[in-house]
Formats: C-alpha cells, sequence, structure tokens
C-alpha cells in the first residue's frame, strides 16, 4: 500500500513538473516572440501577443529621449500609441537582447515574469527591468494582461528574489 501511494504521489509531482515546464517555456516563446516582433517593427505580430480587452496594461518608462511615458490603458490604446512609436524607429539591424535575473511565477492559468533586460540595438545599449502579467487562455495560449517596462541606467539594474 505504502509502495503505491509513493507510485501515484510520485506520478502526480511528475506531471505537475512537466506542466511547469511546459508552461514556463511557452512563456518564454511568447516574450521571444514579442521582442522579435518588435525587433521586425511588425507591429501586428507584436499585438498579437497581448489580450485584446479593455483591461489591457502596457506602461513603459524611458530614461530619456524624445518620447516620453507610454502609457495605454486597454488594447485599442496600446494599438494606437505602440503602432505609432513603432512606425517611427528606424529598423533594427543587428539587436541582441540579453535577459539578467528572469522569474517566472506560475498560479495556475496566471503567472507574472520579473527581470532585466540589455538591448543592444544599432550599436546603442540600453537597460530595463520589465514586470510583465500572463494568463492562459481558454485555448492554453499564454497571453500578456499587463506589461510594465522601465529603462533605467546599468547600476540601477537591481535582482528581483
Amino acid at each position: 500500500m505504502k509502495q503505491l501511494f509513493f507510485l501515484v504521489a510520485f506520478a502526480t509531482l511528475s506531471s505537475l513538473v512537466t506542466a511547469q515546464s511546459t508552461d514556463e517555456a511557452a512563456i518564454g516563446n511568447v516574450l521571444n516572440g514579442l521582442r522579435a516582433d518588435f525587433d521586425k517593427r511588425d507591429f501586428n505580430a507584436f499585438a498579437s501577443a497581448f489580450v485584446q480587452t479593455p483591461e489591457l496594461l502596457y506602461q513603459i518608462t524611458p530614461k530619456e529621449g524624445p518620447v516620453g511615458l507610454i502609457y495605454a490603458q486597454g488594447f485599442d490604446n496600446m494599438s494606437k500609441m505602440v503602432g505609432g512609436y513603432m512606425k517611427s524607429l528606424s529598423p533594427s539591424k543587428n539587436p541582441k537582447h540579453t535577459v539578467l535575473n528572469s522569474k517566472i511565477h506560475l498560479n495556475g492559468n496566471s503567472a507574472y515574469v520579473a527581470n532585466g533586460l540589455v538591448d543592444e540595438d544599432n550599436g546603442v545599449r540600453s537597460y530595463s527591468r520589465d514586470f510583465i502579467m500572463l494568463e492562459k487562455n481558454s485555448s492554453n495560449i499564454w497571453k500578456i494582461v499587463s506589461f510594465i517596462g522601465v529603462d533605467c541606467d546599468e547600476s540601477k539594474t537591481v535582482e528581483v528574489k
């Protein structure tokens, strides 16, 4: 009887670990695709990573530059603001992204990701901290419901534990 209990417990634990690993991989694919679509300046592909609802929150706080805070509540507002911003950017020539201290926290069909990011694009290096919330929809596809990115100096990057 004890052997049966341990076998069932092991099988249950194994399936949970596999599901978590599968979800983490799927979330990683969403975020990698998001960066690639931004680099290609393909707004339609970029936008497909987000929920298309009025509840979507999108905020980027640039360290400096001609564009101030980008804050959009709702998919339609994000589309207008970010789509217009992407059109104003020069094409990426050889972008590199290095993710630092990435942490994915899963809770059923919800997850959040906290990470640092080093971007090198067109000879310019930038640093940011991102906080991203995702939900898995009824089709088992992870979608971003909230994206907050803060550009910062290299010395200001911190590890989130």
